[in-house]
């Protein structure tokens, strides 16, 4: 089964839809989610990261490299 990943517009995470209910960001839940994103990254050491510190990036995971608003 494909599975959906949305990203959150604060802070670019992207989630996976299973099918019944819409994901929702840990750090944002009052904020929705968007289908409409470009590229994604996979940060594992956000702390030793160049890239996740340029972005913001506290906890690793999936991001959005561009989140349309």
């Amino acid at each position: 089964m494909k599975t959906e990943l949305k990203a959150c517009k604060k802070c670019k995470g992207l989630y996976e839809r299973d099918g019944k209910k819409e994901p929702v960001c840990p750090d944002h839940p009052d904020e929705r989610l968007t289908a409409e994103w470009y590229g994604f990254i996979f940060i594992q050491d956000p702390v030793n990261s160049t890239v996740a510190s340029r972005m913001g990036i506290t906890r690793e995971g999936k991001y959005a490299i561009k989140v349309r608003q």
